[in-house]
């Protein structure tokens, strides 16, 4: 790539995209984190808190 900027041009636009694209992968891994986590600390709707029944 060293003096083809066209190269150089599509290889970064390459990167960036994949850098998109495993940023959105981490953003939707961390929301089901965050599901997860709240049903796991009974957050979710349908938990009954102990004094409920």
């Amino acid at each position: 790539m060293a003096g083809d900027v066209e190269a150089a041009g599509e290889a970064a636009e390459a990167h960036i995209h994949s850098a998109h694209q495993a940023l959105a992968e981490v953003r939707e891994a961390e929301a089901r984190l965050q599901v997860f986590l709240r049903r796991l600390n009974g957050g979710h709707v349908s938990a009954r808190r102990e004094g409920d029944r």
